[in-house]
């Protein structure tokens, strides 16, 4: 028998992923929603977050991308991908002149002929569409009408919207994600706090403008430069101090919106494994370090309420913190349960001999020399008993790796001839990687990166928790 093929052994995964994809939707007497079903739907009830689903989608998505690089000429793929820039910029202006909700008001229902898969025949099902023509999307936009088509059309050419009659747009499951409507309430979401809005203007904006500083940052090494981001807007403060200086209100808005979204699917089950809390006792303090206002800590109180808490950050924080903790958990803060401290981790950690310091998504923002100076603080605090607790994101490698704290992971390795990361986002997380690169000098980190840092700072790594998006480091003092 003839040795599979790479190419054919990605068209059977492909084959394998959508008849496992569909048989769950089909488990739940639903139909995949086509591509151009303009009725978006982000919560589809348990196959949203069904592990199974999730890794069959991701796997899915890594053979049809592995396929079209291996099939296409390498000079269109190099032309591609060197010009995705063009695609933040034509999607930013689209949501900043909010075009899609435009559509979507403005727009007259139009018959589109759609063609599913079934255990059926083939059928033909018609949806309304809204489509609007680019006189109308142009004039209500504020923008010219022939430039308006031409954003368009590249992104319908992306299938980002639809062209359904020459210069007549349609949203499509894609764009309509980017469609404000109308809470229960009566009330339509600002635009800076509609989190899909949020996402791309702080990519189209913030992240592009840098992202042209990258290479020459890199190559240079300009002095006092922390990142590009502080090239491109022309600035010494970090990214979080100048999103506080005066004329950024709407960025610092918007940022908050999209970070709020993000820690909002943050399954609480990744922070509250009996692990790292299950030893703890009515005598021990646990130190929120960097906390926010608190919603580890609140997490932490219902699941393990044994312990004293200390949430920690700067006094501006802090002044939100007791608002947070006035409304969710008043009784904690009246108790001495939950203590609120201003503190910078960046000086001396006031709090001696804590049973266990644990800082969430906090190193990942700061280079290496920083996140050394924040661990070392820690560590000259800790007593003999003391753990560490990080929650991070692990940056896997794209390829094998046989490392001494290599993560296994429940669900099993993908097929050949995937790439390792693909179980793990390697795609995103690379992506992410590179965001904090160019915003901040910060680091998506590989296990070994985190061991070797915080060895530098006399901690040892005990052990890894694997999950997503976030693992869990456990340092003890050396």
């Amino acid at each position: 028998m003839a040795t599979q093929t790479p190419l054919s052994a990605l068209a059977a995964i492909v084959v394998s992923s959508i008849q496992t994809i569909e048989s769950a939707y089909s488990n739940q007497g639903m139909s995949f929603p086509s591509l151009d079903d303009s009725s978006f739907r982000p919560d589809l009830g348990s196959l949203q977050y069904d592990p199974l689903l999730v890794h069959t989608t991701n796997i899915l998505v890594a053979a049809a991308m592995q396929i079209i690089a291996t099939v296409r000429p390498p000079m269109e793929t190099i032309h591609d991908m060197s010009s995705t820039m063009f695609t933040s910029a034509a999607l930013g202006l689209a949501v900043e002149t909010d075009i899609p909700t435009i559509i979507s008001t403005s727009g007259t229902p139009v018959g589109i002929p759609l063609f599913y898969y079934s255990h059926f025949p083939l059928k033909c099902a018609c949806v309304n569409a809204q489509g609007l023509h680019v006189r109308d999307i142009g004039s209500k936009a504020g923008i010219d009408e022939s430039k308006a088509a031409r954003i368009l059309r590249y992104l319908a050419s992306r299938h980002m919207f639809k062209e359904i009659t020459p210069n007549v747009f349609a949203n499509n499951r894609i764009s309509a994600a980017f469609v404000r409507t109308e809470e229960t309430d009566g009330t339509t979401p600002d635009f800076d706090e509609h989190a899909p809005t949020a996402l791309v203007s702080w990519f189209a904006d913030e992240c592009l403008k840098s992202s042209t500083h990258m290479a020459e940052h890199i190559r240079i090494k300009p002095k006092d430069v922390v990142a590009p981001f502080n090239m491109a807007f022309k600035t010494s403060s970090n990214l979080w101090d100048w999103f506080e200086e005066p004329g950024n209100e709407r960025r610092l808005h918007r940022f908050s919106t999209l970070y709020k979204a993000n820690s909002s699917q943050w399954p609480s089950s990744l922070f509250t494994r009996d692990i790292y809390w299950r030893d703890l006792t009515e005598s021990d303090v646990v130190v929120d370090v960097g906390g926010s206002v608190g919603g580890l800590t609140n997490l932490l109180v219902e699941a393990f309420p044994k312990p004293r808490y200390i949430v920690q950050d700067l006094q501006k924080v802090i002044a939100q913190a007791e608002k947070f903790w006035a409304t969710e958990r008043p009784a904690a803060i009246s108790s001495g349960k939950v203590t609120l401290q201003a503190h910078n981790f960046f000086e001396t950690q006031p709090v001696k001999h804590a049973r266990v310091y644990v800082i969430r998504s906090i190193l990942r923002d700061w280079s290496t020399a920083a996140c050394h100076e924040i661990l070392s603080h820690l560590r000259a605090a800790a007593g003999p008993t003391t753990k560490l607790v990080a929650f991070e994101a692990i940056m896997p490698y794209a390829c094998e790796d046989t490392g001494h704290f290599t993560p296994t992971s429940a669900i099993d390795s993908p097929p050949y001839p995937l790439l390792p990361n693909v179980s793990s986002l390697g795609a995103f997380l690379t992506m992410a990687d590179i965001a904090m690169l160019t915003m901040l000098d910060g680091q998506e980190r590989t296990v070994a990166e985190m061991e070797i840092m915080a060895q530098n700072a006399g901690w040892k790594l005990e052990t890894v928790e694997p999950g997503l998006p976030f693992a869990g480091f456990v340092f003890s003092p050396l």
